[in-house]
């Protein structure tokens, strides 16, 4: 929870093996005050054949990115999902 930059950034998605099940959308939110957030970037989803996946998304250089950063686990992920899921943001 860095201070807000507008340089932009990266994301990084990265589902090890042995995955059961299908992860839904996976997004990285931001927020200027940890109550409203809003979408920074979205990754696909990863079924069950994807495990040992990554995924990387590139942020704009001239994106706000505001203090607060969360990653959510979207709609679509089903009730026999059984794995890791790892996200990692920086700020450029």
């Amino acid at each position: 929870n860095l201070a807000a930059t507008t340089n932009g950034g990266f994301g990084y998605l990265w589902v090890p093996g042995g995955v059961a099940g299908t992860i839904g959308t996976v997004v990285i939110q931001h927020s200027t005050d940890n109550a409203t957030y809003t979408d920074l970037c979205t990754f696909g989803t990863i079924n069950a054949a994807g495990g040992g996946t990554a995924q990387f998304l590139v942020v704009a250089q001239a994106t706000t990115v505001n203090q607060y950063l969360r990653t959510v686990i979207g709609q679509g992920t089903s009730a026999s999902f059984n794995g890791t899921v790892v996200t990692a943001f920086a700020r450029l």
